[in-house]
């Protein structure tokens, strides 16, 4: 049967992602042992690395087999696409899980395939998503491989309850089990007003409000500005169900506040996956100088977009002294950046990879190692304990300028103080929100923050508020 690969249902088949990191490594013939590591790690929590048919037993056997079916594909004989994949009438797959992350892998890399054939057969949906995995064992390290895979896919869709709507979270579970959302992964941060503010910025960024301070504080403080927040991961859903899906939720209460936000499209949920799912990211961004941000940074981030392939965006970090200049520090002269497994300059930018060899580091892993660098608007950049061990190992006058700030980051990044989330990818088993109020603006005036609005019925809402709190703490005050 003519099925294309984009009408396959892939909800309930999270291995297929937990794979694809490997089938693209393999068709681009570079080694990626993080990738190979949630390959064989998701194997060992499924089935013990055993199969009966074609009988494995072993890693050994698992990865002989996955290998020979990327070079059949790296050929071009196609041999193993010659037997028919099975799927249910929902067109989820039953069967053929190594070949479909291989075809995705390809159509990631911009290869040409023969068009695989599909067998409908009478079967009931499978139910193997993260949380069955998490469930077996699968580390944090894995899931958030396999996430940020799905992503990239574009078969993911991200929902971020903000500060403001952690009230009505029951009613919010109860739209996403109406719609029929029941595969889905949620947890929970805790956030300070920084780290709001990247937030707010990752979502909305792009949107013409969203290209100064101004608005992204304004945006911050309708979501609440600190606190905590949760992330669901959600199924791909298309604009218009995502919109439709927004209104549902935020009609729980009267619509006066937004309080939710659903990702647009992939590259949106990539860069939501990226942050919320890394530890060093979301403390980072306590350090990030807004005004280098919204200047020149943004410019750099726009030719970075139109210039790198899909290709070489997966394999890319940024390098050198940029991740400084982020955080307020000195500028860099030229833009440095790290390509695995390619020594190629692009962009008239300088390639770091034979450089820091010459320190004794491997590019590759800096690129590929998630301990090796932190996310940033959906690039990775050079870790800043990695940048600050290059700095204390050359020596040069231009390092000496940015050491205390260095030093407070990699401080910041390593202590335990302030940890967003220690319990991921699980929820905080602590309730983070006590009371669902109606309107929260005098939150906003308690806060120090003017609220600008000439709604007549929002200022006889706010001097209520205001007496109420005045009341309670005359009351508090002559006990």
């Amino acid at each position: 049967m003519l099925i294309e690969l984009e009408d396959l249902n892939l909800e309930g088949r999270d291995d297929i992602f937990l794979k694809l990191g490997l089938a693209r490594a393999l068709l681009m013939g570079h080694e990626d042992p993080f990738s190979e590591f949630a390959y064989l790690e998701h194997l060992a929590c499924w089935n013990n690395f055993f199969e009966e048919e074609p009988q494995k037993s072993g890693p050994e056997d698992f990865m002989a087999g996955f290998k020979s079916m990327a070079d059949d594909f790296i050929s071009g004989k196609f041999l193993s696409l010659q037997d028919s994949i099975p799927v249910n009438k929902n067109y989820q797959p039953q069967n053929g899980a190594h070949r479909i992350s291989l075809l995705l892998a390809a159509k990631q890399l911009g290869m040409t395939t023969s068009p695989a054939s599909f067998q409908v057969l009478s079967r009931p949906d499978r139910s193997w998503n993260f949380d069955f995995f998490r469930r077996r064992g699968l580390s944090p390290a894995s899931i958030r491989w396999g996430l940020l895979e799905k992503s990239r896919a574009g078969r993911l869709t991200t929902l971020i309850v903000w500060p403001r709507a952690l009230g009505y979270l029951s009613e919010i579970e109860s739209v996403l089990d109406s719609e029929g959302l029941s595969s889905r992964m949620s947890f929970d941060l805790v956030l300070d007003r920084q780290q709001i503010l990247g937030l707010v910025a990752h979502a909305y960024w792009g949107e013409a409000w969203a290209k100064g301070y101004g608005g992204l504080r304004s945006k911050a403080v309708e979501a609440g500005f600190e606190g905590g927040i949760r992330v669901t991961f959600l199924p791909s859903l298309g604009a218009s169900a995502a919109r439709d899906l927004k209104e549902r939720m935020r009609s729980k209460w009267d619509g006066e506040f937004q309080g939710v936000h659903t990702s647009d499209g992939p590259e949106d949920c990539h860069r939501l996956v990226t942050l919320t799912t890394d530890e060093d990211s979301l403390r980072f961004l306590r350090f990030i100088s807004w005004s280098y941000v919204f200047g020149k940074f943004s410019q750099l981030l726009e030719t970075a977009r139109l210039n790198l392939g899909e290709r070489k965006r997966m394999l890319f970090a940024f390098s050198g002294s940029l991740i400084i200049a982020l955080a307020g520090g000195r500028e860099p002269a030229d833009t440095d950046f790290l390509i695995a497994d390619s020594d190629d300059d692009i962009l008239g930018w300088s390639n770091h990879r034979s450089y820091l060899r010459r320190l004794g580091l491997d590019g590759d892993e800096i690129v590929l190692n998630p301990a090796k660098h932190v996310w940033f608007l959906g690039y990775r950049f050079i870790h800043p304990r990695v940048y600050d061990y290059i700095c204390s190992v050359r020596r040069e006058r231009k390092d000496f300028a940015s050491t205390a700030l260095r030093k407070a980051i990699v401080a910041s990044l390593d202590g335990d103080h302030g940890r967003v989330n220690p319990n991921f990818p699980f929820p905080l088993k602590i309730k983070t929100v006590s009371s669902r109020p109606k309107w929260l603006g005098w939150k906003i005036v308690a806060l120090g923050f003017r609220v600008r609005n000439s709604s007549r019925l929002m200022r006889k809402k706010l001097r209520k508020n205001l007496l109420k709190i005045r009341r309670i703490l005359g009351r508090l005050l002559h006990r």
